[in-house]
């Protein structure tokens, strides 16, 4: 799942990502689920790690962005089945302002409080500091995609080491 949406997303051949070449030559009826949901994949959402908050059972969950401080309510019956409130998991989020909802991309990858306590610092290290959220608002998507990537990367290498 992590590939997939790495190469859906965050690869950017001629400028444009997979998603956003989808939406530039679909021809899906205007205010068709298909094109409203294309439309939110073709704006470029960055992987992210979350604190989740809250979850309602049926629904979703509330989540924290650990960078930017953003909270964000997603719709995914699945993480409002099993989401663990005080966990960290890194995905994804997609927004879809015309009907008001946020989900998840369906990649995510749990963290532990070190693992994404250490990614975090060490982001913000690179980033300067100071104003991180508006730092990452003004950077170019194929540069924060490999943040993401970085995200993802080590939190899977970590899974894979095991305990020790």
């Amino acid at each position: 799942n992590t590939l997939a949406d790495f190469c859906i997303y965050d690869c950017f051949p001629g400028g444009k990502n997979a998603a956003m070449r989808s939406h530039a030559t679909a021809r899906f009826e205007p205010g068709s689920d298909e094109a409203t949901m294309l439309g939110a994949m073709a704006v470029y959402a960055p992987v992210t790690l979350f604190e989740i908050q809250s979850r309602r059972r049926g629904v979703g969950a509330t989540l924290t962005d650990l960078l930017t401080n953003e909270q964000i309510t997603v719709v995914d019956r699945g993480l409002g089945a099993t989401a663990v409130p005080g966990a960290c998991l890194a995905s994804r989020p997609l927004r879809v302002p015309s009907i008001g909802i946020a989900m998840l991309s369906g990649a995510y990858v749990p963290a532990s409080w070190a693992e994404a306590d250490l990614l975090v610092d060490q982001i913000r290290a690179e980033l300067g500091g100071g104003d991180v959220e508006r730092v990452l608002r003004r950077m170019r998507p194929e540069a924060r995609a490999g943040t993401g990537a970085r995200i993802f990367r080590e939190l899977l290498a970590a899974k894979r080491a095991g305990p020790g």
